[in-house]
């Protein structure tokens, strides 16, 4: 884990809660399957994002 950052998903006093992991490389499937198994977490994303300095490929064009 490069970073870790964790918060409300609302405004709300003990609402949902929210956490971005930033990793060093794509997780394998079998960690996301085990994250998902815990029953207080309701979903996980994976976002790959352009490596510093280069622009996504949908705005390159």
């Amino acid at each position: 884990i490069g970073q870790m950052s964790v918060g409300r998903s609302g405004d709300v006093a003990g609402g949902p809660a929210i956490g971005v992991l930033n990793l060093d490389s794509e997780p394998p499937q079998a960690a996301l399957d085990e994250v998902l198994a815990h029953p207080h977490i309701h979903s996980a994303i994976v976002v790959q994002l352009p490596k510093a300095g280069e622009l996504p490929a949908w705005m390159a064009s």
